[in-house]
């Protein structure tokens, strides 16, 4: 039986404000949460790198590069003669609190927390995460007997750029509104502690929070697929709100409950157990001319900027896939482009594509994307990218809104992702077979080919991986054009080339 509580750190504290059983399994069953992403441990290891960078901002500062005892004492001794010490210890009521950066102010100090965010545009609020993460801090320093009388976030500046004269972060006070939450963090950390005193750990009801978690495995084993959560755009508080008048499934739902019309179809979906085909689908479809370019891009974003002229997170297109479809019953032809250098791609990337989607017909996306990529090209007077924009204005059909209006099947589970909507109507096609399965992960594998410390090796085989996963979307894309119009009549001939086109039939 435990009888000792486990001390709270602040990733704690914010792990419990979103669920109070992932708190739990987090202290006491890290064995069942799931290992992170290529992707999240990216953005982990851009916190980090911003974290030492913003250490050169404060000349003189001391790191505290020990932890447990020593690293508290350590602190106690350090603010008696230092100015700015980074990671600074304090314990309190059995709180655990690290600063990023404790900054002597007068008789006091100022605790500033260093996130890889840009600050907030003008007339926007800070984000919340943030402001709780300091006010937890700031009430553990003050248990611990620090006086502290200022806090402060610092973020990247939103007019930085590689080659300018500003500086790379800006550190605005945000005192009021962490005092503001003090009481909170107060009561709040006291409730965690009670639930870490437990020998079993809280009894939760799922929601849509749960989405961005570790353990949606195991907190979700007997979970269906007409399960309320899964209705598109449904709010937790509706969830909540339905199981309280004992509905649990999408078809339970009354018709005088206030849903869209997307809700209402795929409630439909549930009550006449069959997928639903929409009549315009085929009126959609019709629109399209040959041949038509179905296209993929991939980008990569640094947090510290590392190309000329470029912002904090500003992504830029390293590669392209394009399946040309020249008529039905002909074969796809496919072009790509990789670019593998530690230099600016996008010249070479825009060219390359205009060449190869310039002839006319049909562009094929799946979502905005796209088009977010290109205009951010011509707004940085990227040779082609005007081309490219008017082509995809004029010219392009966005899949995912073609599918969001017309297709709905149960196993979509109240996403329209490429990944979810792949493998519901084409049952044979997923992306289970490739090492690159999501673009968070292609991006962080593209800034690793590209690195200078990875071996030539090593890059040619993140290359490959590359090559087959941005391939992989645009076949998925080829692959849903077919199913679509198979299921409203409008093709029904196969493809000609190696594109599945004999697994393209609908199993529903």
């Amino acid at each position: 039986m435990r009888t000792e509580v486990p001390l709270l750190t602040k990733s704690d504290y914010l792990a419990g404000m979103h669920c109070a059983k992932r708190l739990y399994l987090r202290k006491f069953h890290s064995e069942l949460d799931a290992p992170p992403s290529e992707g999240a441990k990216a953005r982990m290891a851009d916190g980090i790198e911003i974290g030492e960078y913003a250490r050169r901002s404060f000349p003189g500062g001391v790191l505290i590069d020990t932890r447990g005892q020593d690293g508290l004492t350590a602190t106690r001794v350090l603010m008696e003669t230092a100015h700015t010490l980074f990671e600074a210890q304090f314990v309190a009521k059995g709180l655990l609190a690290r600063v990023d950066v404790l900054q002597r102010e007068g008789d006091g100090w100022r605790v500033i927390e260093v996130k890889s965010s840009k600050e907030p545009k003008d007339g926007d609020k800070f984000k919340n995460e943030h402001l709780d993460d300091l006010a937890f801090q700031v009430f553990v320093l003050r248990e611990a007997g620090a006086n502290i009388t200022g806090a402060s976030l610092m973020l990247l500046s939103r007019d930085y750029s590689l080659g300018s004269e500003r500086d790379l972060f800006t550190i605005l006070d945000c005192t009021k509104e962490v005092e503001k939450r003090l009481l909170d963090a107060q009561m709040r950390s006291t409730a965690m502690l009670e639930v870490l005193s437990r020998q079993e750990p809280p009894e939760i009801e799922t929601n849509i929070h749960c989405d961005d978690c570790g353990f949606y495995a195991g907190c979700h084993k007997a979970q269906e697929i007409d399960d309320l959560v899964f209705l598109p755009r449904i709010k937790a508080n509706q969830v909540t709100d339905l199981r309280r008048n004992g509905i649990t499934r999408i078809g339970e739902i009354d018709n005088g409950f206030k849903l869209s019309t997307q809700q209402v179809t795929v409630r439909n979906v549930f009550r006449d157990n069959k997928p639903y085909i929409g009549e315009g689908l085929r009126a959609a479809l019709e629109k399209v001319e040959f041949p038509i370019h179905f296209i993929d891009f991939e980008t990569a974003k640094w947090v510290i900027p590392v190309l000329p002229g470029t912002t904090s997170h500003e992504a830029f297109p390293f590669q392209w896939s394009c399946h040309m479809l020249p008529s039905i019953g002909a074969a796809c032809t496919h072009s790509e482009f990789l670019f593998r250098r530690m230099a600016d791609p996008r010249e070479e990337f825009a060219r390359t594509l205009w060449e190869c989607v310039r002839e006319g017909g049909s562009i094929f996306v799946y979502s905005h994307f796209e088009m977010g990529v290109l205009k951010a090209l011509d707004r940085n007077g990227i040779p082609a990218a005007t081309e490219l924009c008017e082509a995809l204005t004029k010219r392009g059909v966005d899949l995912l809104k073609i599918v969001q209006d017309h297709v709905y099947h149960p196993n979509f589970q109240g996403s329209f992702s490429i990944k979810t909507v792949l493998p519901a109507l084409v049952p044979s096609m997923n992306y289970k077979d490739l090492v690159i399965r999501e673009g968070d992960s292609a991006s962080a594998e593209i800034k690793r080919m590209v690195s200078v410390s990875t071996p030539a090796d090593l890059a040619n085989e993140i290359a490959h991986n590359l090559l087959q996963y941005c391939r992989r979307d645009t076949e998925a894309m080829v692959a849903l054009y077919f199913t679509l119009c198979q299921l409203c009549g409008l093709h029904t001939k196969p493809l000609a080339d190696d594109t599945r086109h004999d697994q393209l039939m609908l199993n529903i």
